[in-house]
């Protein structure tokens, strides 16, 4: 065995080694030292490596951290070359294979391909077809022509339809009242522009209030226009769907009027067929006389029905 190096302990471990040890007060070397680091290198658990190394007489583990304590070289290779163990590596913890988002009721991941998520067109939410109230319908199939809508948009469209169609008449009386108060006032009092300039020159001699009236006058001109701005602006996008909500309107009232339309000339067509069932009825009935009246066992009978009438007459007087 090679005689101890000079920068490695000699003193006694403290404590005993696992298993049994017949060379206990042995001290640490540098091949015992090199076969310790060649266990590191392997990621050899702890009680592995105490076990290998058992006859120096202490437990790896505490060795290990004084050589960390006195800085021994071979730590610091150990730190160099080491590799991160695999339990120390961070865990993914993304769900697996969910490309299309979790439920927003209960939580759980699945697929609006495969018909178990359903997606809201409107706020992009994903809802299981049996968590979402009211359920809907696992045989639904979601399109771009059919577009699904969960219940708190079309809550939220309902809610704000009244207020949508306050906000834009209320832009609109703004923006009317606004352009009624940009007019010239001589307008509004029936002046001319001519008596106006007069009057304004003669009044300019006598006194500057009224140029700091007219000053003041000017300078509301871009507030009102900012105010104009801001408040035009202020809903463009209540205003874009309660344009969509229009159009979509208009198209299904096209639809239905178009679907009426189909319905009337339908309509037209069985009234037509029961005129001419009608015309031949009659032609029936009509011929029906005829051949009554023509037939020979109807004189006959008109005759019978005579003479009876005659007998009976008769056997009464």
């Amino acid at each position: 065995m090679a005689s101890p190096s000079s920068d490695t302990p000699t003193r006694k471990p403290r404590k005993k080694s696992m298993g049994n040890s017949s060379n206990l007060g042995s001290t640490w070397t540098e091949a015992n030292i090199q076969e310790l680091y060649d266990l590191r290198l392997a990621k050899k658990s702890w009680t592995e490596i105490g076990a290998a190394v058992n006859r120096t007489g202490g437990a790896a583990q505490q060795q290990w951290m004084r050589m960390q304590r006195e800085h021994h070289p071979l730590v610091a290779a150990d730190r160099g070359t080491k590799t991160p163990s695999p339990e120390k590596e961070p865990k993914d913890e993304s769900p697996p294979d969910v490309p299309d988002g979790k439920c927003v009721v209960c939580g759980k991941y699945g697929f609006v391909e495969d018909g178990e998520l359903i997606r809201c067109f409107k706020c992009q939410e994903v809802y299981h077809k049996s968590c979402h109230q009211p359920p809907v319908p696992q045989n639904h199939l979601q399109s771009a022509v059919t577009p699904w809508h969960c219940g708190r948009c079309v809550e939220l469209e309902a809610s704000i339809g009244s207020t949508l169609a306050e906000n834009l008449h209320t832009a609109l009386e703004g923006a009317s009242t606004r352009k009624r108060r940009q007019r010239p006032r001589s307008n509004d009092n029936g002046i001319s522009s001519d008596e106006e300039t007069s009057t304004h020159l003669a009044s300019q001699t006598d006194s500057p209030k009224p140029r700091r009236k007219r000053h003041r006058t000017k300078s509301t001109g871009p507030v009102s226009s900012e105010e104009n701005m801001s408040e035009t602006t202020a809903v463009p996008h209540e205003l874009d769907i309660l344009r969509n909500q229009i159009q979509n309107l208009e198209k299904d009232n096209s639809a239905m009027q178009q679907r009426l339309a189909e319905v009337m000339a339908a309509q037209k067509t069985k009234d037509a067929e029961m005129e001419k069932l009608r015309d031949a009825v009659e032609g029936l009935k009509t011929s029906l006389s005829d051949r009554r009246d023509s037939s020979p066992l109807n004189g006959w009978l008109s005759k019978t029905k005579k003479r009876i009438t005659g007998f009976g007459g008769a056997s009464s007087s």
